[in-house]
């Protein structure tokens, strides 16, 4: 993966994943209400994945946006 591409996904919180098929594409909306929010992703060519290994992010990034 470029290193350029990973500090521009970086600097617009997108988590990124990638398989031997393609790539998966992942980012969140603000926390409304307290507990309702939107998740947006994109599979490019043909990912089979679900952004599994982004769990832990979401969690962590999910619980911080609530307590702020």
């Amino acid at each position: 993966m470029d290193y350029e591409f990973c500090k521009e996904l970086e600097g617009l919180n997108i988590l990124y994943d990638e398989d031997d098929s393609g790539s998966f594409l992942q980012i969140y909306s603000p926390v409304f209400n307290d507990n309702f929010f939107f998740e947006f992703v994109q599979r490019i060519n043909d990912y089979k994945g679900y952004g599994a290994i982004n769990a832990l992010f979401r969690i962590a990034a999910q619980k911080y946006a609530n307590n702020n």
